[in-house]
């Protein structure tokens, strides 16, 4: 008896550890990324727009990024994204959104940037083309809104690679000044189509093209008579390779917006204001990128851009921002920029701008458990991806 006994404990923990097992499996640790940056400077400036940068150190675009993901049962990747980013001493919560992607397609759903420009320049701060790189928010003065929003985004992937088919369906954010109005809209306020292509890290200075787009996007509006309206712009953008140098690379950086607007009052002096009105605005940037031994030391920058608004008198804007940017080790870099801007009668009496900023930045982009190969890394453009 005390045989059996024994005998069918045995058989009972050989039964027992492949459950246990099981249990285990689910909790292997997903990949873990972690990135951000620290950026401060000290600034010396005398401005006259809502917008104008003002005297003093700031740390504004700084932020934190957070991302896990896993393989899953039979194919692609699932996970989630989160991240906070400094908003003039306010810090808020910008990405909030759990995804899917394989080698066809990629869907976000949640808090993320908004598809309201498809390039970036090569300025400090993201706020520094605010108003001419970017479709302006529409219910929303602050410049949070006129970033980020929660969306479902999908991109389909044509050729599996690095170009994409993109639409997008959503809310952009509306201040408690536009619902206090009467200006809020209620459900989606926010829709678009695109497509783009993007080349690999890896590839961008061996190839002509870097990236370019275009892309359809359409805000849902209340006027002040309480009429609901859509109104759309077309974006076009493009990033090129003057030259195949990898150690010394001349770029070129360029985009450009038609805002048809809605039915308007006229009055163009905030920023939703300026989202409502047609409009029509145009920026690029010559690039030099010096990478001795294929290793980047040091940037430097030309942005142009011009806005103007057809509907009222001489309202427009033109913005020159040189930037220089040097790398001091893995991630540190010593940053320096003067940024102008000069309107026109119709715009802040035909008052200017100017700023100069001098600072360092921080930029930390880490992986842990890093099993997972990304979609545009340079094997995968070559043999496609096993997933």
């Amino acid at each position: 008896m005390n045989r059996w006994v024994m005998w069918s404990g045995w058989l009972a923990l050989l039964i027992a550890l492949p459950a246990q097992a099981l249990e285990v499996d689910r909790e292997v640790w997903p990949r873990l990324t972690l990135g951000g940056r620290v950026i401060g400077t000290l600034d010396l400036a005398n401005g006259v727009s809502d917008g104008a940068i003002d005297n003093g150190v700031t740390i504004a675009d700084s932020g934190l990024l957070l991302r896990l993901d896993k393989r899953l049962y039979q194919h692609g990747i699932g996970g989630a994204v989160l991240g906070y980013e400094d908003f003039d001493g306010a810090v808020r919560l910008t990405q909030a959104n759990a995804f899917y992607w394989d080698r066809d397609i990629e869907v976000h759903v949640g808090a993320q940037r908004l598809r309201n420009e498809l390039i970036e320049f090569p300025v400090l701060r993201d706020d520094d083309v605010l108003g001419l790189a970017h479709v302006g928010n529409a219910a929303a003065d602050d410049e949070y809104g006129q970033f980020y929003g929660r969306l479902v985004a999908v991109d389909w992937y044509v050729d599996g690679r690095n170009q994409a088919l993109d639409l997008w369906l959503g809310n952009r954010e509306q201040d408690a000044g536009h619902v206090s109005a009467g200006q809020a809209v209620a459900g989606f306020n926010s829709v678009g189509l695109g497509y783009h292509y993007q080349q690999s890290n890896d590839l961008i200075y061996v190839e002509r093209w870097r990236s370019a787009g275009i892309a359809l996007d359409a805000q849902r509006v209340q006027t002040a008579a309480g009429i609901e309206e859509w109104m759309a712009a077309l974006i076009a953008a493009a990033d090129v390779n003057l030259n195949i140098d990898p150690a010394a690379s001349w770029s070129l950086v360029m985009q450009a917006i038609y805002n048809d607007g809605i039915t308007h009052d006229g009055v163009i002096s905030t920023l939703s204001e300026r989202a409502r009105a047609r409009s029509q605005s145009w920026v690029t940037a010559l690039r030099y990128t010096a990478r001795p031994n294929l290793l980047t030391r040091w940037q430097a920058a030309l942005t142009v851009g011009y806005k103007e608004f057809p509907d009222h008198s001489d309202a427009s804007q033109w913005t020159v921002i040189p930037t220089y940017v040097r790398l001091l080790g893995q991630g540190v870099a010593a940053v320096a920029q003067l940024k102008y801007s000069g309107y026109g009668a119709g715009l802040y009496q035909g008052g200017e701008d100017v700023a100069v900023q001098i600072g360092i930045s921080y930029s930390l982009d880490a992986r842990f458990n890093d099993t997972i190969g990304e979609r545009n890394s340079i094997l995968n453009l070559q043999y496609g991806q096993q997933l």
